[in-house]
């Protein structure tokens, strides 16, 4: 049976994290600060967190500011993270970060997305791709090794 959530404990538990002056995100403790918002107060429910101005992004400060200041200050300070970046070649290099444990979880999502497709486990897998960014490179490795496989990467440029 899949576990359901309360979307507003969820939120809760988000929203205490994120705004949290000792160890939350740079951010949003900033965003509440410039809008004059107490979070426990103001934004009791992802709803009014989303109805709200702080929940609008500036493009300006994701391209101006370090990943980190995006990432709560107790992940930051374990690493718990390996920053995604692309390429670039389509614009500026965007930068995400996702940790082991998503990269885990997203591969075995697509292992069961290729059973459903008939891929067998077991099998070689010859992969062509960006040799930038390498955590690409870790997400394949992650599904291949879930399919219980081998992967042999050869890398291709496609930054023009």
């Amino acid at each position: 049976m899949m576990k359901t959530y309360n979307i507003n404990e969820y939120w809760e538990s988000i929203r205490n994290l994120h705004f949290n002056e000792e160890i939350g995100t740079p951010y949003w403790i900033n965003k509440a600060k410039k809008h004059g918002i107490n979070p426990g107060k103001d934004l009791p429910t992802l709803e009014d967190f989303l109805m709200n101005d702080i929940s609008l992004c500036d493009e300006r400060v994701l391209k101006e500011m370090p990943l980190e200041y995006f990432i709560p200050k107790k992940i930051v300070e374990k690493r718990a993270f390996i920053p995604m970046t692309s390429s670039g070649s389509t614009g500026k290099k965007k930068t995400a970060p996702w940790t082991e444990d998503a990269i885990r979880y997203n591969a075995r999502h697509l292992s069961k997305i290729l059973e459903l497709y008939g891929v067998e486990r077991g099998i070689n897998w010859l992969l062509t791709g960006p040799s930038y960014p390498a955590p690409f490179q870790a997400i394949m490795y992650e599904l291949v090794k879930e399919m219980e496989g081998t992967l042999y990467f050869a890398p291709v440029e496609t930054r023009g």
